[in-house]
């Protein structure tokens, strides 16, 4: 509070109620600002953290792929005719690769980039408010 405390059993005065009700709707609004920040913070950090994943998936499938192709294809050619030799290492890369992949697109997907709690706490705030004004 700003000014001194009344005595036990006597009324503020309006202008004391209204600078308290200032001051509490600012503490509210920057309280509101910083979970808003960290909600969407946090949202953003998942989806680098899925950016990341997909993106060493993808290089990590290239550099397989040159390699697990070769060998597997000259591995399978002696058994087998080279286009079915061809065919089957790539079904054995894509059943790698499809894992990663998944990781990847689930991290993005979570969590919301909306900032939920902070959404819910201004509704809640606003109705106490409402409730408030009303009494």
């Amino acid at each position: 509070m700003n000014g001194p405390e009344p005595p036990a059993g006597e009324a503020r005065s309006t202008a004391d109620l209204l600078r308290d009700v200032s001051q509490d709707a600012r503490e509210l609004v920057r309280a509101e600002v910083a979970l808003a920040k960290l909600e969407v913070s946090n949202a953003i950090k998942a989806r680098v953290i899925g950016v990341a994943a997909l993106a060493s998936a993808g290089l990590m499938a290239l550099y397989i792929l040159f390699w697990l192709t070769f060998a597997l294809y000259a591995g399978l050619s002696n058994a087998m005719t080279p286009w079915l030799a061809a065919l089957v290492t790539a079904l054995i890369l894509i059943l790698i690769t499809i894992p990663a992949v998944v990781i990847g697109v689930r991290k993005l997907q979570r969590p919301p980039m909306r900032p939920e709690a902070t959404i819910e706490t201004i509704e809640e705030n606003v109705a106490w408010a409402k409730r408030r004004l009303q009494s």
